[in-house]
Formats: C-alpha cells, sequence, structure tokens
C-alpha cells in the first residue's frame, strides 16, 4: 500500500504502476502551493528522486517515490539519504492560475 501526504491529509496509491508524488512552488514570499497524489505517467522517468519542472514560467519542484507507505513525506535533501528518509517536495514555483 502506498500513500502521499500533504499535512494532515493522506492518498492511498491504487495501482501498481502509481508513485507518490509531491510537488511545491512558491507563489509569493508567504505563500506556497502543495500537491500531492498517486501518478504514473508524472513519475516514469523520475523514480525515486525529484526535480524541477518549470511551468508557465515559474519553477515547480516534484519528489516521486514507490519505496513504501508515505515515502514523500519529511525533509528532502540532495543527500543520497533520500531514499532511507523518505521524498517529499523541495523549493520550487508555478504560477498562481495553475490550481
Amino acid at each position: 500500500m502506498k500513500g502521499s501526504t500533504i499535512g494532515t491529509e493522506t492518498k492511498e496509491c491504487g495501482k501498481e504502476t502509481d508513485y507518490c508524488y509531491n510537488g511545491t512552488a512558491d507563489i509569493s514570499t508567504f505563500s506556497k502551493f502543495q500537491k500531492a497524489g498517486c501518478n504514473t505517467v508524472i513519475c516514469q522517468f523520475h523514480a525515486n528522486k525529484c526535480f524541477d519542472q518549470n511551468v508557465s514560467g515559474q519553477q515547480l519542484t516534484f519528489c516521486c517515490c514507490n519505496t513504501g507507505d508515505l515515502c514523500n513525506g519529511g525533509a528532502v535533501t540532495d543527500s543520497g539519504s533520500l531514499f532511507d528518509r523518505g521524498l517529499s517536495v523541495l523549493k520550487g514555483l508555478v504560477s498562481a492560475g495553475k490550481k
């Protein structure tokens, strides 16, 4: 059973091919956009790692994992210990209109 979490909400991934993903973006100095869920396509080429994506000129950071329950929870660093501690999202940006 794989799942993802942001805050207090948890979602279980339904398909064996799904990865937990967690994406964040700084919309302003005081506002952060976060989204988590399960997806096969987004994480297809980024399994068990974090990556940055430019969306409409804004930087968005995704982390993808399928190594265990709630594997994208916790703090993320760039060290190899990501897999041991789980993955979450690094900072990034998306436009405020993308929701």
